[in-house]
């Protein structure tokens, strides 16, 4: 089980964290308004304050769920910058980097402008306990997998992002020789790998 590894910054961000309450900026134009209706807004921040007060009770598996739950009726970058938040305190990184990547993903826009340089804080911490991994393969027929999940079959790439440490990335065909190569992966530094062809087997 992987676990993150905060340093001393990192912790205070965490444990002072005060939550996004709903940004104060809100426009018709606003891009994350577009085609969501005000019953839909209102169900949303409903659930956000109620996902708060899971939060402020540490109650953060609640929270998660809470915040989700109101993702799903609005999707807002404040509710994913408290969502991010919550899964940082439960260890959950993959989840939290996606979380802080959309809660950004308009440059700061949608959260309270107070709250932008901790969520770049945030972006910034989390960057460096994630991988990103790009495989590519250049031969039909081929099947790879990394920890046993299928990511490509026959020509393609795949890219997403891994916890660090040790991977196995597998690459099978049938009648040709498996290539498998044990990896052990760094946070914050990318991983990129082009495949080579399988081989014929005897």
């Amino acid at each position: 089980t992987h676990t993150l590894v905060r340093s001393s910054a990192w912790l205070g961000l965490v444990l002072a964290a005060l939550l996004v309450t709903w940004p104060g900026r809100a426009h018709a134009e606003d891009p994350w308004k577009v085609g969501v209706s005000a019953q839909a807004q209102a169900q949303a921040l409903q659930l956000f304050k109620a996902g708060n007060e899971s939060f402020e009770t540490k109650d953060y598996s609640r929270a998660v769920v809470t915040y989700q739950e109101a993702l799903r009726a609005w999707n807002h970058p404040a509710i994913h910058f408290n969502l991010a938040v919550a899964l940082i305190n439960l260890d959950r990184t993959l989840e939290a980097w996606d979380s802080v990547q959309q809660a950004l993903r308009y440059d700061g826009g949608g959260i309270d402008p107070d709250k932008v340089d901790d969520a770049v804080t945030y972006r910034r911490l989390l960057a460096a306990q994630v991988v990103t991994v790009e495989v590519e393969s250049q031969q039909d027929g081929v099947e790879v997998t990394f920890d046993g999940k299928v990511i490509i079959t026959g020509k393609g790439k795949a890219s997403f992002v891994s916890l660090p440490g040790a991977h196995a990335l597998v690459a099978t065909k049938a009648g040709h020789l498996t290539v498998t190569r044990n990896l052990t992966l760094t946070g914050g530094s990318p991983f990129a790998e082009v495949l080579p062809a399988l081989r014929v087997g005897n």
